[in-house]
């Protein structure tokens, strides 16, 4: 079994369902594939399960497809677009300022009698 991630999470109040739930990362078609594969050998998983772990009732195993990981990779990806487009503002919006000081020029600066001797200004 590859791609698959198996995470056993809940049981039943009763204890006799316990739900797995299964990420597969792959096509749409791998996932039902997979998923499908599972589920008809539910009955074998929970026959091994009962003789290895000695249990007198063994629990009824149903796979459920978990989303979890996919909506947390979209969340991340559009995070991940925000911060970009928030550091293309800021450096658009620092170039915007530099224009803005240096269209001033050097007259509007205060503290130029502070000894501009040897310094050199650009523009």
């Amino acid at each position: 079994m590859r791609n698959h991630c198996l995470m056993p999470r809940m049981v039943s109040s009763e204890k006799m369902v316990v739900k797995v739930y299964v990420s597969v990362f792959g096509d749409e078609r791998g996932k039902e594939v997979s998923l499908a594969g599972l589920k008809s050998k539910a009955k074998y998983v929970r026959s091994e399960l009962g003789k290895r772990m000695q249990l007198r009732l063994t629990p009824e195993i149903r796979f459920i497809e978990d989303e979890s990981f996919e909506r947390g990779s979209r969340v991340l990806e559009i995070l991940d677009r925000i911060k970009d487009e928030n550091e293309k503002k800021a450096i658009e919006g620092e170039a915007d300022d530099f224009e803005e000081l240096s269209d001033r020029g050097n007259d509007d600066i205060e503290g130029d009698d502070l000894g501009d001797e040897g310094i050199i200004y650009v523009k």
